[in-house]
């Protein structure tokens, strides 16, 4: 068995028996690097969150439960923001020990690698159970430089096969690439892991939920009461927009340099390419239809250049959206959502790719070349069965009437 089938094996256990992890990690890419040492969260280049493994390192997992931690232990980190919270503290080294002290009390003992940082390596600060990251590393930082915590951490450090305490520690080594991004883009990347916090809960049982710790209940409540208001999805596709958005300098003899006082001076401008695709296949109405043309309105204003493309099996009809809802709207037919995604790899080459539709059609045989996101309607497919379609997903309100 391959590394990767052996990790959608693993999935598969999560789901059975600790199901909210396993949900998650449905979310989550993953594929195999040998330029991580073990395993590592990072973000593609379309800005979507994938875990990067090492086969031999996965390979040198034990036990199935030991794998199922080493997933765990990566799906915390995003749950509780470590991967995007790093920049917020001065040491870095204590930032890692502090976040890892945290997530692994969240792993049964059979889950735990033998390296693994956990309150009982230090015991001499007395640290309470169940705190946050700024606890642990405020107590961490306090007595970090003394003779007894330097010894714990370089005798961790000593253990053959242990490499936890290296600065930073291996499954932490990309997550940089996620705090280097761009402020809609980092703001993109924390609301997409809030919706997949939002979906994996909803997906469990009250059971289920009631056998997750106090303090992960809690934090799932709040993001479920955030996820509760009406414009949270509009948030997701403004930061969504302007994540795709650059920027260049132009020159201007308007106004001279202020730096230089020379003529022309230069502004700074931003601009964006985005394809729009409408699904007007049959199974949308006039309202929805409209409920569309009021988003791409409100993104236009935003200065985009905008392409649409009005699809249902084939692209009906294309043309530079200029403010105005057009007086007809072709389509009618069955739905295919290859069309659009093929033009935007291999035409129209935008910045993203926005589709608005039902989702009720087959899985598309191309993969886009950039970020896509899906406006799923209020009637539209269901959360629990549209994984099928690449990118971020949004479920919009129903249209009014």
């Amino acid at each position: 068995m391959n590394v990767l089938d052996d990790i959608r094996k693993t999935t598969v256990k999560l789901l059975i028996h600790e199901s909210f992890y396993g949900h998650f990690f449905t979310h989550i890419q993953r594929s195999i690097s040998e330029e991580v040492k073990r395993v590592s969260v990072s973000v593609t280049e379309n800005h979507n969150i994938i875990l990067l493994i090492n086969p031999k390192y996965w390979q040198s997992l034990q036990t199935c439960e030991q794998k199922m931690g080493c997933l765990k232990h990566q799906i915390l980190h995003l749950i509780f923001k470590h991967v995007y919270r790093v920049s917020f503290f001065g040491n870095k080294e204590i930032f890692h020990i502090a976040a890892d002290l945290v997530v692994n009390q969240y792993l049964l003992q059979s889950q735990l690698t033998q390296d693994a940082i956990c309150l009982e390596n230090f015991t001499v600060l007395n640290l309470l159970p169940h705190q946050t990251v700024d606890y642990y590393y405020t107590k961490l930082a306090a007595q970090y430089d003394t003779p007894e915590i330097q010894n714990i951490i370089q005798d961790d450090a000593d253990e053959p096969g242990n490499t936890a305490c290296e600065k930073p520690p291996d499954e932490h080594q990309d997550w940089e690439k996620i705090n280097n991004q761009e402020g809609a883009v980092k703001q993109l990347i924390q609301a997409t892991i809030e919706m997949y916090i939002d979906n994996s809960a909803k997906r469990i049982n009250t059971q289920e939920f009631g056998l997750l710790p106090a303090e992960l209940q809690t934090l799932l409540t709040a993001v479920a009461e955030r996820f509760q208001t009406k414009v949270n999805w509009k948030r997701m596709l403004k930061l969504f927009a302007e994540s795709s958005r650059k920027t260049f300098i132009k020159n201007t003899l308007k106004r001279p340099s202020k730096r230089y006082g020379t003529v022309p001076g230069i502004k700074i401008r931003s601009k964006q390419k985005l394809l729009i695709a409408l699904d007007t296949s049959g199974s949308i109405d006039e309202n929805q239809l409209k409920f569309f043309f009021d988003e791409v309105y409100h993104i236009w204003k935003q200065s985009a250049e905008i392409m649409i493309v009005e699809c249902d099996t084939i692209i009906q009809k294309e043309y530079i959206y200029k403010g105005q809802t057009p007086q007809m709207i072709s389509g009618g037919g069955g739905t295919c959502f290859d069309a659009p995604i093929h033009y935007a790899n291999t035409h129209y080459r935008p910045d993203s790719l926005i589709y608005f539709t039902d989702g009720f059609g087959p899985k598309p045989l191309y993969k886009s070349r950039c970020p896509i996101l899906w406006m799923i309607t209020s009637n539209g497919i269901v959360q629990e069965k549209w994984d099928f379609l690449d990118g971020r997903k949004i479920k919009m309100p129903a249209s009014k009437a």
